[in-house]
């Protein structure tokens, strides 16, 4: 289903029931990279105003993506909120890769299996260049364009 449809909903049923949430992971969302798709988002002001209403002091939200520029607009989102804490980032080499890290274990962001085979193919047949820089680059030509 879409969270921003019916997580509240399930929210309220859950805190109706004397359950609640611990962990919330939003895990490599659809990015919606045309400027008229971005209202489409996962993360936007209404999910993180439903979060702050329903989750425990102590609960905590663990985004992931492939896409820094999602990665920085989902941290900003939280932040501006003012009722969540951003733990901050490192970047880390290991093996040959770059890894950003938490400073909080559970949060590490490691490879997917589609990064691993993307990277694979690109050694083995493009010239080297990450995803970031191909979305950049779409996004600079379509400022230009309009």
């Amino acid at each position: 289903g879409n969270a921003n449809i019916e997580l509240a909903e399930l929210l309220k049923q859950l805190r109706e029931s004397g359950g609640q949430v611990q962990t919330v992971s939003i895990n490599f969302p659809d990015p919606h990279l045309l400027p008229p798709d971005r209202d489409r988002r996962v993360v936007r002001g209404s999910l993180v105003e439903l979060l702050a209403q329903h989750l425990p002091a102590e609960a905590e939200v663990l985004f992931q993506s492939d896409l820094a520029l999602l990665v920085d607009e989902a941290r900003s989102a939280f932040s501006l909120h003012g009722c969540f804490r951003v733990t901050p980032w490192v970047r880390e080499e290991m093996g040959g890769e770059t890894y950003r890290r938490s400073l909080h274990p559970a949060q590490d962001l490691v490879a997917t299996e589609r990064q691993k085979v993307a990277r694979l193919e690109r050694s083995r047949a493009l010239p080297a260049h990450s995803l970031e820089q191909d979305v950049d680059k779409l996004l600079e030509e379509m400022r230009a364009s309009s």
